[in-house]
């Protein structure tokens, strides 16, 4: 017989990415044979086209099904079946595509965050950055204690990501007004959402693309139990933000957002916070 259409196996391992130990394994196990076997020599001969079997091998393995599943689900089975499970595994890639997203979001904001706190002067690192538009859904702060902002961020992030528990850890702080001196000021706790989303015990605060004004200070009110301490923070902040402004030729466009810095594995000797805020040039 000639061979001249067939790929020895050496090579079929090689196009294929993978030992040739491991094919005669597939071979054994029944879920890719070759399209033909030498009855004298035992050598085993395989065809181009199933690179692709060996591709789609490769592929559900990596997805975590095992070779008898492959066997039971794929090969011996009808083509109906067959397109079931693919659609299934589909659903699988999906979810962790979402997953590898998320998971590369949030080490992308950590080393965005770790070089510009890197020997970082408090207070006279002012930046202008450029964010685009998205939302914040929150509610109100009705006590500043540890115990109360679990209770906000788990339903909070369940209704932004559909899960029970805190994912995306990008939370923020606002208050109700932007005035220096506010007889009641109101307080809210949120997290960043790329859709608007409201609900009955949520508001939802947009905040459009374009330059913020960025700075960071150091603070302890996280961990204390009146909005006074709170709020003095907030004023401080505003207040550093207009002399930066009307340093720069510039006017504040929206809220003050405060951005606690949350570093895994960091144990900071002063929690340090972001503060935010939409800005326009003077003309």
């Amino acid at each position: 017989m000639k061979y001249d259409n067939f790929i020895k196996i050496s090579e079929f391992a090689k196009l294929g990415g993978m030992s040739r130990k491991m094919l005669i394994h597939y071979d054994k196990v029944g879920v890719l044979k070759p399209e033909y076997q030498d009855p004298d020599t035992k050598y085993r001969y395989y065809s181009i086209q199933q690179i692709k079997t060996l591709k789609m091998i490769n592929t559900l393995q990596f997805l975590g099904v095992s070779l008898s599943e492959i066997k039971k689900d794929y090969i011996e089975t009808s083509i109906e079946k067959y397109t079931e499970n693919l659609k299934r595994e589909k659903k699988i890639i999906d979810k962790k595509f979402l997953e590898i997203q998320i998971s590369k979001k949030l080490i992308e904001n950590q080393l965005t965050c770790l070089e510009e706190i890197s020997n970082l002067n408090i207070e006279e690192n002012f930046k202008v950055k450029k964010i685009p538009k998205r939302y914040m859904i929150s509610t109100p702060i009705k006590k500043t204690s540890m115990g109360e902002y679990s209770k906000i961020l788990l339903p909070l992030e369940k209704k932004v990501t559909g899960r029970g528990f805190l994912l995306f850890g990008e939370l923020a702080l606002i208050r109700d007004s932007l005035e220096e001196i506010s007889p009641s000021p109101k307080f809210l706790m949120g997290i960043f959402n790329e859709k608007d989303i409201e609900t009955k015990d949520t508001t939802s605060f947009e905040f459009g693309p374009g330059d913020y004004l960025s700075f960071y200070k150091e603070g302890t009110f996280l961990e204390e139990e009146n909005t006074d301490f709170l709020n003095s923070y907030f004023e401080e902040s505003i207040k550093y933000a207009r002399v930066w402004c009307k340093k720069n030729n510039y006017e504040i466009e929206s809220n003050i957002l405060v951005i606690p810095l949350l570093l895994p594995f960091f144990k900071l000797n002063n929690k340090i916070f972001e503060v935010q805020v939409k800005i326009k040039k003077l003309i």
